[in-house]
């Protein structure tokens, strides 16, 4: 792990190096604790799941659900690391999960989600408020979790350089650079850190 994050008192990141090949790409695990029980939002892949899931079992804490910010690999393979939390993605998560599964990264094994997530939702984990808004771009089944109403989770929507500079955005292929904009738009509307 490259490092860990403290965001709020129950809010916390695992940033891990995506890969030794490719040292300036993070990839994130948020974990919202409840007391004895975690929400994690994304999974990364199943070796940094794994870190995570041990690191929280460590302190007694078992993760209990999981919440997808979209079904790419590096955000979503990880999710068979814990088969007994509900898992939550985007209304529109079937098709890259289907791409992941049956076109590209068919190495990962990809869990489809007991549970759907509909745009401008809402949901309390414990003492947390979570509200969910669809922000396609980057793909198709991209979503936005606030936690708290000042926290936006973004995902892949935004994504920054070594230098922590924002980048050009990275439209996969069922992406849109219109919808993209759209989105970025609506986090800004957010008002969120």
């Amino acid at each position: 792990m490259k490092e860990l994050r403290w965001i709020t008192d129950n809010v916390c990141q695992y940033v891990f190096i995506e890969n030794e090949d490719k040292p300036y790409i993070d990839v994130n695990i948020t974990a919202l604790i409840n007391g004895e029980n975690a929400m994690l939002i994304d999974t990364a892949f199943a070796n940094q799941a794994l870190v995570v899931k041990q690191e929280l079992e460590s302190k007694g804490i078992t993760v209990d659900e999981i919440v997808l910010s979209h079904h790419h690999p590096d955000h979503a393979a990880g999710a068979t690391e814990f088969p007994k939390a509900a898992l939550s993605c985007s209304s529109h998560y079937e098709n890259n999960f289907n791409n992941c599964n049956d076109i590209w990264h068919k190495e990962h094994d990809y869990r489809k989600p007991q549970q759907i997530i509909l745009d401008n939702s809402t949901k309390m984990y414990g003492n947390i408020l979570l509200d969910f808004f669809e922000t396609p771009g980057h793909s198709k089944c991209s979503i936005v979790t606030l936690i708290d109403s000042r926290i936006a989770h973004v995902g892949d929507l935004l994504m920054f350089d070594v230098d922590h500079k924002p980048t050009l955005p990275n439209i996969c292929g069922d992406g849109s650079f219109e919808d993209h904009i759209k989105s970025l738009e609506k986090i800004k509307e957010l008002g969120a850190e």
